[in-house]
């Protein structure tokens, strides 16, 4: 029985629910990319996530910036 690792998948649910730095995913996966690791169609979904996922930190930074303004 041989096991089937799917690279994209793995990075899309670190980037979901994992702790390491999303930013520095980012990078690598750009390497990866650009040495074959991916197709295009499994680039563009990573990509999606991590878009999504970056506009999340966003949104709780912006909130955390205000509740500090309105408290100082």
């Amino acid at each position: 029985m041989a096991l089937d690792i799917n690279i994209t998948e793995i990075i899309i649910n670190q980037l979901r629910y994992g702790t390491m730095d999303k930013e520095e995913i980012r990078k690598k996966v750009d390497v990866m990319y650009f040495c074959n690791a991916f197709s295009v169609e499994d680039y563009k979904k990573i990509i999606s996530v991590y878009e999504k996922v970056s506009k999340k930190g966003d949104k709780i930074d912006d909130l955390e910036h205000k509740e500090t303004e309105h408290t100082a």
